[in-house]
């Protein structure tokens, strides 16, 4: 059976109010973790490719925002987890719909 994926994109630097150290160890023990860190610097089609390859997206204050090309064409992209902060500075209403 295959891994999920996770994936966090911090524009900047990692936030740990969004995957504390506990929390991202508990991710990593049942299923493959990534967290991109500098995602805010990354072409906006990049950013939806690693979106498209993860099962799970953790957002939050900080994170990279979600090009609204994920919403039709999600991928494998089942669940945006948002822990912090407003919804729709980071997730379009493409991706929520």
């Amino acid at each position: 059976m295959k891994r999920p994926a996770f994936l966090y994109l911090p524009a900047q630097a990692r936030n740990d109010r969004i995957l504390p150290g506990p929390m991202a160890e508990a991710l990593e023990a049942r299923g493959d973790l990534k967290v991109v860190e500098q995602a805010g610097a990354l072409p906006e089609e990049e950013r939806a490719r690693l979106i498209r390859e993860c099962e799970v997206l953790f957002s939050g204050w900080g994170s990279a925002p979600v090009p609204a090309s994920v919403g039709p064409a999600p991928g494998r992209l089942k669940w945006v987890c948002q822990i912090t902060g407003e919804l729709k500075k980071t997730i379009p209403i493409e991706v929520v719909r």
